[in-house]
């Protein structure tokens, strides 16, 4: 999953969305699946029922079947010479915060360039508990838009505003401030702000005369996300029929934050053979991945919701050619539900539980 961090058409406005990121990421507030702009992440899953005919019995989850989880997130920071006209690289990236593999000539399509109004302790912590929002950034935030297979650097004074490309960053601003920290985000996907992939602070130093820098390669250890599946209560309901599922009950993400109403934008079924769940909580941050072989599910189906709290599973599509879902018959496994929101800071899901199908 990726991280995902949101600018508004004016500034920076949240950080932050998918799978399993750092509830910042990551959140980590900062990156998440959703990362590319599309509905459902990987571009697949049907609009679901809302109505409680068209599949089994309801459903209702409360507070005790959502997972909880912490996490932590350590962005390296990077001297760089003041008042310079630095220029940022990023092509040594080869894994992102989540160990994902990433190809810098083609899935870096955005830099951007935010300078927060707090310590790098403090930006830190916002992004990994999803509180990165507007307030926190000084004035405005600053993007670089890459081609594809193009050069793969860029200099601060390339970085244009997010409300117009050609009002750009001035070298001269990038000095010493107290409690400012530049934050640079290097993200995947068009839409402005999403997709976050790794991440630096720039340390601007009058003594310092380093005006190169590059993002680390293995972004891996940044992200510590550790997730408890064990702690939730199951819901049962008949195996034989896919239920209306109703999560309105369920106010609080799984670091405890609250959800917006009628927030969840998909919802994910995931079966996994042979997995125990303490296996499922160390590969937490892949099982959304597509396939099995990445740490996804063995099977999976995926929905597309809009402004509802309740939705049918019954006739789910498929995410790799599987049947529409009729029933949860499989056994020796683990039948996952997770729920996503394409617009909140949390790029983790915001809501997972085991499911027990009787």
């Amino acid at each position: 999953m990726r991280i995902a961090l949101w600018l508004s058409s004016v500034r920076a406005c949240r950080a932050l969305n998918s799978f399993v990121a750092p509830a910042l990421v990551l959140t980590t507030a900062l990156f998440a699946g959703c990362g590319d702009g599309n509905t459902n992440g990987d571009g697949t899953g049907g609009s679901a029922g809302t109505g409680g005919g068209s599949g089994g019995d309801v459903l209702t989850l409360n507070q005790t079947n959502n997972f909880s989880a912490t996490s932590t997130l350590t962005i390296p920071p990077m001297p760089a010479a003041a008042g310079q006209n630095i220029s940022i690289c990023w092509d040594k990236i080869t894994k992102d915060i989540q160990g994902h593999t990433v190809n810098p000539a083609t899935d870096i399509n955005q830099v951007t360039l935010a300078p927060a109004k707090g310590t790098q302790a403090d930006v830190a912590g916002w992004l990994a508990s999803g509180q990165f929002s507007s307030d926190k950034i000084s004035d405005t935030a600053f993007v670089f838009k890459p081609q594809p297979n193009g050069p793969m650097c860029a200099t601060l004074n390339q970085f244009g505003t997010v409300a117009n490309a050609a009002a750009t960053y001035d070298p001269a601003n990038f000095k010493p401030q107290d409690g400012i920290s530049y934050l640079v985000v290097f993200g995947t996907g068009t839409q402005i702000g999403f997709g976050a992939r790794t991440m630096l602070f720039l340390v601007p130093s009058t003594g310092e005369t380093n005006t190169n820098i590059s993002a680390v390669g293995d972004s891996t250890s940044m992200l510590n996300y550790v997730a408890n599946l064990h702690g939730l209560m199951r819901p049962t309901f008949d195996a034989t029929k896919p239920p209306v599922v109703d999560w309105s009950a369920v106010t609080k993400d799984g670091q405890g934050y609250d959800i917006p109403n009628k927030a969840v934008s998909s919802i994910l079924i995931g079966f996994y053979k042979g997995k125990t769940i303490q296996q499922l909580e160390a590969g937490f941050l892949n099982l959304q991945q597509k396939t099995e072989a990445e740490g996804g599910p063995t099977q999976s189906w995926q929905l597309t919701v809009n402004n509802v709290n309740r939705a049918s599973l019954a006739g789910a599509p498929g995410r790799n050619m599987e049947p529409p879902l009729t029933s949860f018959a499989m056994n020796d496994g683990i039948w996952l539900l997770g729920m996503f929101c394409n617009s909140c800071q949390n790029p983790a899901p915001v809501i997972v539980t085991i499911l027990d199908p009787k």
